[in-house]
């Protein structure tokens, strides 16, 4: 994915930024929502977010190599917290309603 984004022929995570932006009117609010970064992996979709003005992102995703390449490029500035896990149907992972928006992008497979 790295390679692709920079490339610039990959546009997801800045779009889905875009769209992100587009929700939430003040930058105040912005700053204040909870977003969780859904199958973070390397944290171009937390970059994105960060570069539209969102704050608090919390990552989640099943890979710790991949979210701790993402913290060692932002000198761990990117997520506030970091789950690693598989979250299933009534899991404690995740308190329920406990974020404002989710994030996913490039996030496709079936893990069992």
């Amino acid at each position: 994915y790295h390679a692709i984004h920079k490339s610039g022929t990959w546009v997801g995570p800045n779009k889905v930024a875009e769209v992100a932006a587009s929700l939430i009117d003040c930058e105040e609010k912005k700053r204040q929502v909870e977003i969780l970064d859904f199958g973070a992996g390397t944290g171009l979709s937390g970059m994105a977010m960060k570069n539209k003005g969102f704050s608090t992102i919390d990552a989640l995703d099943v890979s710790k190599k991949m979210v701790d390449i993402a913290q060692a490029e932002s000198n761990g500035e990117l997520y506030r917290k970091i789950i690693i896990g598989i979250l299933k149907e009534n899991d404690d992972l995740i308190k329920q309603e406990s974020y404002g928006m989710v994030v996913s992008v490039g996030c496709i497979g079936t893990h069992t």
